[in-house]
């Protein structure tokens, strides 16, 4: 794994070999800068555009000095027609769980938090568990502090303080016991601003905003305060059953400031990149202490996913998927090199424009995009012609490539889902018995069959494939859908 600890100047090298030395590394790593080709990435971000139609996307690069590139596309208000620049201002989403580990190890750097300290000791006001929860298993999600409950992620709810949100899950029992499993908590995040506070004296978003914004020169990020004017900001966007564009659910972002809560544009974004990997925020010993992670899951560090090779760390950062947007921050060490995106949209199969340009960058790789959206297109047939046109359409193209049903299962079965959501259910039962004749193994594929023919009060053969796939997974999620369809059938009897 590498230590970033130790790219630190040795200070008992003599005064001559201490700059040769100088000299070499510089040398080495002006060397090891990937080479950027900016046509080739707008030529990338114009095709993206082209196939995935989001209302807009901004895509950058830069490296530990500067910012390379930084293009942008389409609407940050499709209404009005305002277009997408680099100040736009977008929901982080997620990514804002990486500001707040960076807080934390601040703190922890100063010698003022503990990461395997009860979190009691810094939120005495968080009632005494059946087990002992530290700031470490709420940063790498294996508290066992709850996730979301049903619509909660779209809250529209005011909390006034973190306190009020700490409150507002404090009643709640553990899920698991912490340590042993791994399940990703925004809400857990409010319990770690909550000990920043205590031990800073300060309210969350000022300590962050003074240590973590300013510092690193980031001009025009904040917080997404719902009922603040704030120029430049972005709506978000979702597509419906019918692929239709319309405007994202109002969400109060004030139940997730520490896990979700952050509005930035692309060029904040990357200075955010650049104060990381030159130390400007934590020193390289704490950056090694964030990309530790846990037993459970050895792709998720402290507020950070990390992808290790042979155990050197290839990449880390953190992606977002909020309430009408989508982001990610990607950080290659190795090659010094830093990408990130910004969309507003939350939607299906959009893939990681930030993953892709580092591909293209560091491995010449190119992005091959379909030559069309599946999903989008079975809608568009089925719009205008039906469903045994739509039927005709996949049949062919397996014709053609005996393959392209099993390649495209899930785009499929989307389609599939969204007839059923169109309470077009013989319809949806259609396409689903094609995908299962192709696929007659796939479990997801006979679960949602059963769900559909019990949607189509066909109880017999839905609990038949109910059953057959809870027979393969043991979902107790599934075991619920069954009891739910059994009674259903007793009550149609």
């Amino acid at each position: 794994m590498i230590s970033f600890s130790k790219f630190k100047e040795n200070p008992f090298f003599f005064p001559q070999f201490a700059a040769l030395l100088f000299l070499f590394l510089l040398f080495f790593s002006s060397a090891h800068f990937a080479q950027v080709d900016t046509l080739k990435l707008a030529g990338y971000l114009d095709r993206y555009m082209e196939y995935n139609s989001p209302p807009s996307l901004i895509l950058g690069v830069s490296n530990k000095d500067s910012i390379i590139w930084i293009g942008s596309r389409g609407y940050s208000d499709v209404e009005n027609a305002v277009p997408a620049t680099t100040e736009s201002l977008f929901r982080i989403a997620s990514v804002s769980k990486f500001i707040t580990s960076l807080a934390v190890l601040q703190l922890v750097e100063k010698g003022k938090l503990k990461l395997d300290e009860d979190i009691r000791i810094y939120v005495p006001y968080y009632p005494k568990k059946k087990w002992v929860v530290t700031l470490r298993q709420l940063l790498n999600h294996t508290s066992g502090v709850r996730t979301y409950y049903k619509n909660e992620f779209d809250l529209t709810f005011y909390f006034n303080s973190t306190e009020d949100a700490v409150l507002y899950i404090a009643k709640d029992s553990l899920l698991s016991k912490p340590g042993t499993k791994y399940l990703y908590s925004t809400l857990a995040y409010n319990l770690i601003a909550a000990a920043i506070e205590n031990v800073s004296g300060l309210p969350y978003k000022t300590y962050v905003t003074q240590n973590i914004f300013v510092p690193a020169g980031l001009k025009n990020t904040r917080f997404d305060e719902q009922k603040a004017i704030i120029p430049q900001r972005a709506k978000g966007y979702i597509r419906n059953e019918k692929r239709e564009l319309l405007n994202a659910p109002l969400a109060d972002l004030s139940i997730k400031y520490a896990g979700g809560g952050v509005l930035s544009n692309l060029e904040d974004l990357l200075k955010l990149g650049k104060a990381v990997i030159t130390s400007k925020l934590i020193s390289a010993k704490y950056l090694d202490t964030m990309l530790v992670a846990s037993d459970v899951n050895p792709t998720y560090g402290l507020g950070v996913t990390v992808y290790r090779k042979d155990g050197e760390v290839i990449n880390f950062g953190h992606s977002g998927a909020g309430t009408g947007f989508v982001s990610n921050l990607m950080f290659y060490p190795q090659r010094k090199l830093i990408t990130a995106h910004l969309m507003n949209i939350r939607d299906r199969y959009l893939g990681d424009p930030a993953k892709d340009i580092a591909q293209m960058i560091l491995y010449d790789s190119v992005k091959v995009f379909p030559a069309f959206r599946l999903d989008d297109t079975l809608h568009y047939i089925y719009g205008q012609s039906g469903i045994k046109e739509t039927l005709n359409l996949i049949h062919e193209l397996n014709r053609a490539d005996n393959d392209f049903i099993k390649n495209n299962v899930s785009a499929i079965s989307d389609f599939a889902k969204d007839l059923l959501a169109l309470k077009k259910t013989s319809h949806a039962i259609s396409v689903l018995n094609m995908l299962f004749q192709y696929n007659t193994g796939d479990q997801k594929i006979i679960t949602e069959l059963g769900k559909a023919y019990i949607e189509d009060k066909n109880f017999g053969l839905g609990l038949k494939y109910l059953k057959i796939a809870y027979e393969h997974s043991k979902d107790p999620e599934l075991k619920k859908t069954i009891a739910a369809a059994e009674k259903q059938s007793l009550q149609k009897k």
